[in-house]
């Protein structure tokens, strides 16, 4: 296992800047999630840790080492930097057995038969594919395939294990149950992490450090539970989790939705013109408070998604208690966010 650290990290291609400056550490035995929409920049970063792109400017280092520097036109390619990566794609040959596959990074490394027998059934265990070593792809569903490629990769006990979308082929039910292998896979290894992806609900539930990246650049790095509940502006807060923004003013330390007074923190926010953040879960049905009309509503099993009209603003709530479209119905809120109407 190594730490990954970037060094103002920049990636252009031609006049188009991708990657602008990213500094980035990350910690041996930690799991970072790079999140953040499409053209982000998120899987540049991670191919240039890969070593599959090369920097512009800065510096990639794994453990001590530096890996990447345009500057001392330093490039270490990614077959040396002992590093396993797993694509979107399964990137499994059809002609190889699931053994064989596994096997293949090891045999190109010079490990002996024996060597490499034992490294395969080992990592083809930790997966649960230790019995269909002799299967061919061909027989295997995309589940198994992509359990392949991720045995592949932590078969050459790498020092970092890069994942760039795994799971982003697989059907809800698949991968639910691979993304608990992931999250056992690391529990037992200890192996760093860096894992891209562009579903939330992923990042929230397998990192320990959520990395938000816009336009080639961070805009927030921290725990799940501290992006989702104080990010730090409202692109952070729209992308991170379901939200929706209300329009308030905002007078002296308060203000106020439908002519009803609501609580915020506004510390450091000049009054006038704010957007209120709010998440599902954190509006309730109450008897008494802000006016609202329900407008539809969805059965999603566990709860009710019900949109509001809040004056004349839709507003996603999560209620356990069923309303009818058209009813008319008072809402509180247990918890909210106030940005300035400029907020990105």
């Amino acid at each position: 296992m190594a730490s990954v650290t970037l060094e103002n990290i920049q990636k252009a291609y031609g006049d188009v800047q991708v990657v602008r400056g990213v500094d980035l550490a990350i910690a041996d035995g930690e799991f970072v999630a790079l999140l953040g929409p499409s053209g982000c920049g998120k899987t540049t970063t991670l191919r240039m840790i890969a070593g599959l792109e090369e920097p512009t400017g800065g510096k990639v280092l794994i453990g001590d080492e530096i890996v990447s520097n345009p500057a001392q036109n330093i490039f270490v390619p990614p077959e040396k930097r002992r590093l396993g990566m797993v694509f979107q794609s399964y990137a499994v040959w059809p002609h190889m057995s699931v053994a064989q596959n596994v096997a293949y990074p090891l045999k190109l490394q010079g490990s002996g038969r024996a060597e490499r027998d034992v490294a395969v059934q080992r990592a083809l265990d930790m997966v649960q594919l230790g019995h269909l070593g002799k299967r061919m792809p061909h027989q295997l569903s995309g589940g198994q395939q992509q359990r392949v490629a991720l045995a592949r990769a932590l078969a050459m006990e790498p020092r970092v294990l890069l994942l760039d979308e795994p799971l982003s082929n697989l059907d809800a039910h698949l991968r639910e149950e691979l993304r608990r292998e992931i999250s056992l896979i690391r529990a037992r290894t200890g192996l760093t992490i860096v894992y891209v992806t562009h579903d939330q609900e992923e990042a929230l539930a397998l990192a320990d450090r959520i990395v938000i990246l816009d336009g080639g650049r961070i805009r927030q790095a921290g725990p799940p539970p501290e992006v989702y509940t104080a990010p730090v502006d409202a692109f952070v807060g729209g992308f991170i989790g379901k939200a929706s923004f209300l329009p308030v003013d905002l007078v002296g330390s308060g203000v106020k939705v439908a002519g009803v007074d609501v609580a915020v923190d506004a510390e450091g926010l000049p009054e006038g013109p704010a957007q209120l953040m709010l998440r599902p879960e954190a509006i309730v049905l109450s008897e008494s408070g802000i006016p609202a009309k329900v407008t539809s509503v969805t059965y999603l099993g566990d709860r009710h998604e019900l949109w509001l009209d809040i004056a004349g603003t839709a507003v996603r709530a999560h209620v356990e208690t069923p309303a009818a479209p058209g009813d008319q119905v008072h809402v509180s809120f247990t918890r909210v966010k106030l940005f300035p109407v400029d907020s990105p």
